[in-house]
């Protein structure tokens, strides 16, 4: 079986067929950082293919897609993507131990997140603040409760959710549990939200 030599850890451990290097890695206890839970999806588990270049599969699509965003050479390869033939010397190249803890505490599902279609709205009263200035401050706040209760009618009705509020402000999320088409549910619920201020 090939096999694959880790440094800076110096350890040598053998590949399962069609294993990824990723995959071996994470059998033998070798921490290796990667984001996306080993998608393809960011360049944070990229290693550095000391020797036996030739021993490894052949660029994946994703890997040539990333490599042009990150500006690498063909020695830079993804430990999720690339599986060896032959045996191969590999430097993992994110070796910091708090970043390393960071993955593993924020990550459950073995990523820190996902990727998804999503629209967001932003929605603020035009004027607000030269007109909240004339009034007391506890009217400041039953307006903006009035304001924000229709407000999040509207999102949520349209399958939004809320994410923050910000001032006289609000920022909504459409499309978090994968409805098609999260623009239009955002647009609809903005012109219910005008229609609402009327």
């Amino acid at each position: 079986m090939p096999k694959i030599d880790f440094l800076p850890d110096n350890k040598i451990f053998e590949v399962e067929p069609g294993e990824t290097i990723l995959q071996t890695a994470s059998r033998n206890g070798i921490p290796h950082v990667n984001a996306c839970g080993g998608e393809g999806k960011c360049t944070t588990c990229r290693l550095l293919i000391l020797e036996g270049i030739e021993n490894c599969s052949p660029e994946t699509e994703k890997e040539l897609s990333l490599k042009d965003k990150a500006h690498t050479t063909d020695e830079f390869r993804l430990a999720c993507q690339t599986t060896i033939n032959g045996d191969v010397v590999v430097r993992r190249l994110v070796l910091n131990k708090e970043d390393i803890e960071s993955v593993s505490e924020r990550s459950v599902s073995g990523r820190l997140g996902e990727s998804k279609m999503i629209a967001i709205l932003f929605s603020d009263i035009r004027g607000f603040t030269p007109f909240s200035e004339k009034l007391t401050p506890y009217d400041v706040v039953f307006i903006l409760n009035r304001y924000f209760n229709r407000m999040v009618k509207a999102v949520e009705e349209n399958y939004g959710k809320v994410d923050n509020y910000i001032g006289d402000g609000m920022v909504a999320i459409f499309g978090l549990h994968n409805e098609q088409n999260p623009a239009q549910y955002a647009v609809k619920s903005a012109l219910e939200m005008c229609a609402e201020m009327d």
